[in-house]
């Protein structure tokens, strides 16, 4: 297998913030014709290197028909901010990281990555 092959993967379980980033701005986005559709939570894994990789929250399809990643956070770990640099530079995908955001009571775009 290549190792800049997308490869899909059993998901797991998401947590509250990604069901309320689910439920609350990725279904209200696709109903209103903003995004395309979006995929499976963590349906499709990046692998970076030999037993390393990474899945985003949600595989997002544009009103262009391209593959978005969305992730949200709370907060960031270096090592997670890391692997998505590497994503970012090694596949031809736009990365969003989103997080919550308690005054506005809202999901915001923090960062973009693109190659």
């Amino acid at each position: 297998r290549s190792l800049s092959r997308p490869v899909t993967h059993t998901h797991p379980t998401p947590n509250k913030t990604e069901l309320r980033f689910r439920d609350q701005y990725l279904e209200p986005l696709k109903r209103s014709g903003q995004i395309r559709d979006y995929l499976e939570h963590e349906s499709i894994r990046l692998r970076l290197a030999t037993r390393t990789s990474i899945a985003f929250d949600f595989p997002v399809i544009t009103l262009k028909d391209q593959l978005e990643f969305w992730e949200c956070k709370g907060h960031w770990e270096e090592d997670a901010r890391a692997k998505t640099k590497i994503a970012a530079a090694r596949f031809p995908f736009t990365i969003r990281i989103f997080r919550w955001d308690r005054k506005a009571r809202a999901f915001v775009e923090v960062e973009t990555f693109t190659r």
